[in-house]
């Protein structure tokens, strides 16, 4: 397994090898980090190169800002921790939690790295509640964790218990937030100051630069199931709703997509014809998928482009500019440009198996698709010709002697036989030309249309 960084044009500029089964990625604009489920480390990137790796116990989540800095969540025998890495590779902070104490699943961490979020289940009999605890991670505080050391503080006068029953050092709790009866799917922080939290009971936004409650800014009370979510790095939170939740009054439309910016304000919504499935932002702009169908729609209203995939696509992303996009399958990943979808192939092929390729293969390559343009060609012009001497010859001569009169075209008339005949003579070993080009010219087109590994609809 390998990690590998493209630019636009397709150009390798990165490549990493690693050992992992299942390998899944987590960015923020240039950043990127790869972990995979129960594994046992994690691996920062940016355009340059490996950043730093980390290897603290059983990965859970992770976390990234665009600076680099990273916060894993990871399992340990009998407790949970999370552990906060600077954009160079040194631990920063670190809170090390009991599993009666809530179970960490999630973090986030603030542009600036300062701000670190973690969101913790706590089961309180049938019930799940989600705990969102803040910390202060400024190295500069004396009284703060050393890095790479676990807070574990024990009952006494510094300390004060938080909702989740953990006793933490009290300067190193910012603030703390229990949503009851309520679970956290995703938390993001948009800026220094706001955090933003998508659960199953409401979208809402959180002031944090307060020192002790996290103030809520604003917030929608969810009414459909959520099919897919996504918070982009510019603010925008895009919520694809599914059914409508029972005995919940005034709920969307099945499928329908709506998009908030950071300030709370609803900026556009779209109808889906079929459930939504997933969504990637870019640009100020969102890809919309739905089974084989990919939409891309401004965050602010319209629809810029349309695709329909002949086969399963796993993953669609904007490269450089929302013209340009990264479709991954099961078989490869390839560059292509929406605009012209339906008249040219690929534009960049970043395959192993391209990579391999000589030169000879790439001219081969070329030749073959030069002669299937020309047999197309070709085909069209057989296909053109082909009514013209055949409807016409037969036609005239057959109409012109019934409507116009007899005795003076007689001679004319065989003379216009005379020069039909030549004509005809002339077309047909053309046309017998063209039946023996056909049947080698057609299944060759078949194929070359066939080839596209990406060809809409």
């Amino acid at each position: 397994d390998s990690m590998q960084i493209f630019d636009e044009n397709g150009q390798k500029l990165v490549s990493d090898t690693y050992n992992m089964n299942e390998p899944y990625i987590v960015a923020c604009e240039n950043i990127v980090g790869v972990s995979e489920p129960d594994g046992k480390e994690v691996r920062v990137y940016n355009e340059y190169g490996k950043m730093y790796e980390s290897d603290d116990g059983i990965v859970m989540s992770f976390a990234l800002n665009n600076k680099g800095d990273s916060a894993v969540v990871f399992k340990e025998e009998s407790s949970y921790g999370i552990v906060m890495y600077n954009s160079i590779g040194e631990k920063k902070y670190g809170v090390n939690m009991a599993v009666a104490d809530g179970i960490p699943v999630s973090a986030a961490v603030s542009p600036s790295g300062n701000v670190l979020a973690i969101n913790c289940v706590v089961y309180d009999d049938i019930k799940m509640s989600s705990n969102i605890l803040l910390f202060d991670v400024n190295i500069n505080n004396k009284n703060k964790n050393t890095a790479g050391t676990k807070v574990n503080a024990e009952s006494g006068d510094t300390t004060e218990k938080t909702p989740g029953g953990k006793l933490y050092e009290s300067d190193d709790l910012k603030a703390a937030k229990k949503m009851e009866n309520e679970l956290c799917a995703t938390m993001k922080f948009v800026d220094e100051n706001r955090l933003m939290i998508v659960s199953d009971k409401q979208i809402v936004c959180y002031d944090v630069s307060f020192s002790d409650e996290l103030k809520m800014l604003w917030n929608y009370e969810v009414k459909n199931e959520i099919d897919a979510v996504n918070i982009s790095d510019d603010g925008y939170v895009t919520a694809a709703f599914g059914k409508p939740i029972i005995n919940k009054m005034d709920a969307y439309e099945e499928n329908t997509v709506i998009w908030y910016d950071r300030t709370g304000k609803s900026t556009n919504k779209f109808v889906s014809n079929r459930a939504v499935d997933h969504l990637t932002s870019g640009f100020d702009s969102t890809i919309v998928c739905a089974g084989r169908n990919f939409k891309s729609i401004k965050n602010e209203g319209g629809i810029e482009w349309e695709y329909n995939a002949l086969q399963d696509v796993k993953d669609m992303r904007y490269v450089g500019s929302t013209k340009r996009i990264l479709l991954v399958s099961n078989r490869d990943a390839v560059i292509i440009n929406p605009k012209n979808i339906y008249e040219e192939d690929t534009t960049a092929k970043i395959t192993e198996k391209q990579e391999k390729k000589d030169n000879s293969d790439e001219t081969t390559q070329e030749s073959t698709e030069m002669t299937s343009e020309e047999e197309t060609m070709n085909e069209e012009e057989v296909y053109t010709e082909e009514p013209e001497p055949i409807e016409e010859p037969i036609e005239q001569p057959v109409e012109e002697p019934v409507e116009e009169p007899v005795e003076e075209p007689e001679e004319v008339q065989t003379e216009e036989s005379q020069v039909i005949i030549p004509e005809s003579e002339e077309v047909i070993p053309e046309e017998t030309h063209a039946e023996e080009e056909i049947p080698e010219e057609v299944p060759i087109d078949e194929n070359v249309e066939a080839d596209g590994p990406f060809m809409g609809e």
